[in-house]
């Protein structure tokens, strides 16, 4: 299968579901973050599966006009062979090797972006438009009739905010965290990798000991307990059970000499993400990161805006 770069269509190996239009890797409908360098070598392996790939192709596809890290094809495709693990059979998702060039070697299912429906009436398919303003004749309801619209729709939009009142109150009332408190759950291996998870377990700790140290904050635990995803309900009720109005959870992957690390901070109550952030690091400086996810938490603890990710 050789699939034109231009498409942004799903495409679906094994448990996973690569969009090329959102740029979301999925495995088992979970989200896999993924550097910008091994998304994009992973998409162009999958768009030209069954075809070799020589590295320098691949180099080219990984940076697509950025400036190269200190990161070579080979380092790239051996983070993406931990990160996909092998397929049911046993085999690696990506055969070959430097020298010889590489191969998605799983079979692969395109599904294509579905088109959007062809414009009628004033307009072409370009969006242009081809005749001149319509002319709709307004014709005057009875009185009767407006009077019978109108009780409707105060009767739907009545029924409307019973019903969001209904789905709301259960999630806020009877529940009052102490002001600027956090949970830090456990930080997980996204690759499987012992390595990740030991530096996973070192972060949730330091982060533990270091929010603690913060003036104002109360930090529920001394230890992470597990971590329970990003849905609200759960997310919720943990908070609940600590007793905190914000929970703040992770993940670490390792790829090349460098480290990735995944914060997601949610609100207790609502159980709605505050924000989730990425931080691309060397490895010698996990701490420096460290200090940052305590300072961006910290912020939001206190009521600031937080930039956009960095």
């Amino acid at each position: 299968m050789d699939v034109p770069t231009t498409e942004r269509g799903i495409f679906l190996f094994g448990p996973f579901r690569l969009d090329a239009a959102r740029r979301a890797l999925l495995r088992d409908g979970l989200r896999v973050n993924l550097p910008a360098p091994l998304f994009d070598t992973l998409q162009y392996l999958v768009e030209h599966a069954d075809r070799v790939l020589e590295s320098d192709e691949l180099a080219a596809a990984a940076w697509r006009g950025r400036s190269p890290e200190a990161l070579s094809t080979a380092e790239i495709v051996a983070a993406l062979r931990k990160l996909l693990e092998a397929d049911e059979h046993g085999e690696n998702y990506i055969s070959g090797a430097a020298r010889d060039g590489y191969r998605f070697a799983a079979p692969v299912q395109y599904v294509p972006a579905p088109e959007l429906p062809p414009r009628v009436g004033l307009f072409d398919e370009t969006g242009a438009l081809v005749q001149g303003p319509m002319v709709v004749e307004r014709r005057s309801l009875p009185p009767w009739r407006r009077q019978l619209l109108a009780i409707g729709a105060l009767a739907l939009a009545a029924a409307a905010a019973g019903l969001v009142v209904w789905l709301t109150l259960p999630a806020h009332i009877g529940f009052t965290p102490p002001a600027q408190s956090v949970a830090v759950l456990a930080f997980r291996s996204e690759g499987g990798d012992p390595r990740e998870q030991a530096i996973a377990d070192t972060v949730a700790a330091d982060l533990i000991g270091a929010l603690a140290k913060v003036q104002g904050a109360s930090v529920a635990t001394r230890s992470a307990p597990p971590a329970v995803g990003t849905a609200p309900g759960p997310v919720r009720q943990a908070a609940r059970e600590l007793n905190v109005g914000a929970v703040l959870q992770g993940a670490v992957l390792l790829y090349g000499k460098r480290v990735r690390i995944t914060a997601w901070l949610g609100n207790g109550v609502t159980g709605v993400p505050y924000w989730t952030r990425s931080y691309d690091r060397t490895q010698d400086q996990v701490p420096a990161t460290e200090r940052q996810i305590t300072a961006d938490v910290t912020a939001t603890l206190r009521g600031f805006r937080l930039p956009g990710p960095g």
